[in-house]
């Protein structure tokens, strides 16, 4: 069974990781059950994975009760718990306790880095007693960790007083069968948003949440057009979230908006990155950062944040394009004007180079599979 928060109403790359866990273990003849603590948001998209869905109602993870937690508990008699979360602080003390109780094997899944400001920040001592009463019953309940990065195990030992033999580290992957180039879409896409064929295109595909810090995006962009306002530009803004809004008004107030295009949610990111040339991602926050890896399996070339489990993923020759956390806004204009002062013929290479290392360490058939196992092996005999 696999349990994730779900009350903040949003899809993104912990749901996403869990529907291809999903696929995988039922592909191995598993049952497998997704419970959505919160909101029901994931039956619709997830019919496809062969996974059975639940949900408890909820308006906070953190207070769903014993009493919640033994419904689905006796409906489902899961042998497995996986506890999929999004940052070490999305716990729940009732689960938590009902788990070590029951004897299931309690997994836990960590997508996100933790920091020391969280695990420090104030809060008067009864609530730090609580705090650290609630991660200690977490850390021994949980039977065994799995991070989807360095970025995410090193701070659980650092900061949260995990055992480095208590966390392992798998890396999820990308299906780069789905994930690839294809030109027909990039057209069709190009001529339905009003975009030149010929143009270079800038863009972002994702949620578009405050820590995804979108908005540098639109700034780089408008710096370039300022220092080439002869270059045929456009931006692509794919996605939808809470700073939609904002970034229309932040388009209009650069005077940028007849270059941009929001073009929000899409069926296939597949066919909407392969109308991007370059792709940014300046988030603050990535446990790993798979839609860089989305965006060069499908030819992107790719500039991000040296931040976070992204520094895992531009290693090698990506780590030259890889931008301060702390940069400015010229900064990252000029690690674009870098990249682009190679020849085309020289791109057409740095394309082929990124998606090929990328796929030697990130090919879903590979790093699903080693997940698989890895939760078979708290599976009971027979």
């Amino acid at each position: 069974m696999l349990v994730l928060a779900t009350e903040c109403g949003e899809f993104g790359g912990t749901e996403q990781l869990s529907f291809e866990i999903a696929r995988e273990l039922v592909r191995r003849n598993l049952t497998v059950i997704v419970l959505q603590v919160g909101k029901e948001l994931l039956a619709e998209r997830g019919k496809d994975t062969g996974a059975t869905f639940d949900c408890i109602p909820a308006s906070s993870f953190a207070e769903v009760g014993h009493a919640e937690w033994k419904l689905p508990f006796d409906r489902h008699a899961p042998d497995v718990v996986i506890r999929v979360k999004g940052w070490f602080g999305l716990q729940n003390r009732h689960l938590d306790l009902f788990a070590l109780m029951h004897g299931v094997a309690y997994l836990s899944w960590e997508c996100h880095p933790s920091t020391r400001e969280w695990s420090a920040r104030p809060r008067g001592l009864v609530r730090t007693v609580k705090r650290k009463l609630r991660d200690f019953l977490h850390r021994h309940a949980v039977k065994k960790t799995l991070a989807i990065s360095k970025a995410v195990r090193d701070p659980l030992v650092a900061f949260q007083g995990f055992s480095p033999d208590a966390v392992d580290v798998l890396y999820p992957g990308i299906d780069f069968m789905r994930f690839t180039h294809a030109p027909i879409a990039r057209l069709a896409l190009r001529e339905q948003w009003g975009i030149p064929r010929t143009a270079f295109v800038i863009g972002y595909l994702g949620r578009l949440a405050p820590h995804k810090r979108v908005d540098i995006v639109l700034d780089t962009f408008a710096r370039l057009l300022r220092r080439g306002p002869e270059a045929s530009l456009w931006c692509v803004i794919a996605g939808v979230g809470s700073e939609q809004g904002h970034l229309r008004v932040l388009a209009d107030q650069l005077g940028i908006t007849e270059r941009v295009r929001f073009v929000g949610w899409h069926d296939s990111a597949a066919e909407v990155l392969s109308t991007i040339d370059l792709f940014l991602m300046p988030s603050a926050d990535e446990g790993l950062g798979l839609t860089l890896i989305e965006a060069a399996g499908s030819s992107c070339l790719v500039i991000a944040a040296d931040q976070g489990g992204m520094r895992e993923v531009m290693d090698g020759e990506l780590a030259a394009y890889q931008v301060a956390q702390d940069g400015s806004v010229d900064d990252w204009a000029d690690a674009c004007e870098r990249l682009l002062a190679n020849p085309a013929t020289e791109l057409v290479g740095l394309q082929n180079r990124f998606r090929d290392d990328l796929r030697t360490r990130f090919d879903s058939v590979t790093q699903m599979a080693a997940i698989a196992e890895w939760i078979e092996g708290y599976m009971p005999p027979g």
